[in-house]
């Protein structure tokens, strides 16, 4: 039995190009019914022992919790970085009807 519970992944790209190719092959795939891209955020954190202070876009992906492992797999693999953030989201309520067209577009 599916688990039509209301899924969401975040992570982070280099810009807003790589966003939108990474959601499209998402979407095509039906494995998201929606994306978000928030742009420009300020990312600083340790890689290879330097502090590093970036700029990039957050993506937030909607999906079904039955569909997550499989999302985050596909996403590791078209993901651009060697260590890519991919964070699941809690999501303790959504409306009815939205999660009914996540479920629609994720059927399909």
């Amino acid at each position: 039995m599916k688990n039509h519970i209301l899924g969401v992944l975040y992570t982070t790209v280099n810009n807003n190009a790589t966003g939108v190719i990474m959601i499209q092959k998402l979407l095509e795939k039906r494995l998201i019914g929606c994306a978000n891209i928030l742009p420009k955020i300020t990312s600083m954190y340790i890689w290879n022992g330097k502090i590093q202070n970036n700029e990039e876009v957050v993506i937030i992906l909607k999906t079904t919790k039955d569909l997550i492992f499989k999302l985050t797999e596909e996403l590791k693999c078209i993901h651009p970085y060697e260590t890519p953030c991919i964070m699941e989201l809690e999501i303790s309520s959504v409306n009815q009807g939205y999660l009914d067209w996540i479920i629609k577009e994720t059927s399909k």
